[in-house]
């Protein structure tokens, strides 16, 4: 069940979303858009190594995507420059999709790539006037619908 689920998730999602990326570091939290290319079950984003994102989560790699009424936690590791070999899937499709940030942003020398893998995916949806949460364990790959009591 969780393989059937989780490709509906990721067909509806695209290739492309803007979504609402967290970082934290210490006591402090940040959060901010981020032009979001998705591969492979994975969540691509660029920035450079001197914006807080990147110093974020060079020393917490614990990240959450948002967008509209999905929600996603994960790990984060930078993978490279846009440029770099093994970076093309993620270029062509930043390129297609985002082309004047990839114009601007990509050949600056400090232009990295960003992976978020995800470990906790949940989904808040209505069935029949029924709300529920989808929740994926990306880690156990497991699928549960939770739906939400009424008084």
């Amino acid at each position: 069940m969780y393989a059937d689920k989780i490709r509906e998730l990721y067909e509806k999602l695209g290739e492309r979303e803007l979504m609402v990326l967290a970082t934290s570091e210490g006591t402090a939290v940040t959060a901010r858009t981020v032009s979001v290319v998705i591969l492979d079950g994975k969540f691509y984003f660029q920035t450079g190594l001197n914006m807080t994102k990147a110093r974020q989560i060079a020393a917490n790699d614990r990240v959450a995507l948002c967008r509209d009424n999905i929600q996603i936690e994960g790990a984060c590791r930078q993978i490279g420059h846009p440029f770099d070999e093994s970076n093309q899937a993620f270029q062509a499709l930043y390129k297609k999709y985002y082309a004047g940030v990839y114009g601007r942003y990509s050949p600056l020398e400090e232009a990295r790539v960003y992976e978020i893998k995800p470990s906790r995916i949940v989904l808040w949806g209505y069935d029949n006037d029924k709300a529920y949460r989808d929740h994926f364990d990306c880690v156990r790959l497991l699928y549960q619908r939770e739906y939400m009591r009424t008084k």
